[in-house]
């Protein structure tokens, strides 16, 4: 039987790594922070606007977040959207 790819995960992979020291911690942290309002922001600009499509929301946002973060990847900033 072929498994369906697209349905959504549901389950939780645990991989064990080095300790880290606590700056690269503070700066997962902060990293994860930083992620967490921009999505944030969108979803609540989508819901005052309406706005369905990743164009209008690519549209609004993209070069704001390039401006405002440029050390993240322009991929991280897409899939937000």
């Amino acid at each position: 039987m072929q498994k369906n790819y697209s349905e959504t995960l549901k389950r939780t992979v645990i991989v064990q790594s080095e300790c880290l020291p606590r700056e690269v911690i503070n700066v997962f942290k902060e990293i994860e922070l930083i992620y967490k309002r921009m999505l944030e922001e969108i979803v609540e600009y989508a819901l005052k606007n309406n706005a369905r499509s990743r164009k209008k929301l690519h549209q609004a946002f993209y070069k704001r977040f390039r401006e405002k973060i440029p050390i993240f990847q322009a991929t991280i900033f897409m899939e937000l959207y």
